[in-house]
């Protein structure tokens, strides 16, 4: 009889929980989805997709991507329908990479709040959570960023992208 009260408790115990996940921290702080330590030595690699292929028209905005066709990190703007560049091109080539394909899924990262059906390599869903940027002392001593890496500046208190070329910085 205990065996089977716990698995009819079981799916209500599940309904109820919610997560944070912590990179290279034990506990999450407050109101981050992602959470990434202060003082990282790394920021978040944006996927490189060539735009004009990008999501075929299941975009709803905010997506960040590095755009293969020009070189730049670009973000797609709901309301203009268009995909606006962060940084300048980066004109010396971007280092081939050789992808490995999946079953196309990637991982969502929900905290029951809302849904969404857009699709995308790592998705956060939440009404109530950000995602937390990790916080770099100083973007300029990164030894060998990605093109494409993004993460929070500590030095000058602003958002940091690196386009392969130079870092841009966003207040």
């Amino acid at each position: 009889m205990k065996k089977y009260s716990i698995f009819i408790l079981l799916p209500f115990l599940l309904v109820t929980m919610n997560a944070q996940v912590g990179i290279e921290a034990d506990t999450p702080k407050g109101g981050e989805l992602l959470f990434f330590p202060d003082n990282a030595d790394g920021g978040i690699i944006l996927p490189r997709v060539d735009k004009s292929n990008a999501y075929a028209g299941s975009t709803l905005g905010g997506e960040l991507i590095y755009d293969t066709e020009t070189n730049t990190v670009a973000f797609y703007d709901a309301k203009t329908g268009q995909w606006e560049s962060l940084t300048n091109e980066y004109t010396r080539g971007v280092p081939a990479y050789t992808f490995t394909e999946g079953n196309g899924e990637g991982v969502t990262i929900d905290d029951n709040t809302t849904t969404s059906d857009t699709d995308g390599v790592l998705k956060l869903v939440s009404k109530e959570k950000a995602l937390a940027l990790p916080r770099v002392p100083d973007v300029t001593k990164l030894p060998s960023p990605e093109p494409g890496t993004i993460c929070y500046d500590m030095n000058s208190d602003t958002l940091a992208i690196f386009n392969g070329d130079e870092w841009s910085f966003w207040e």
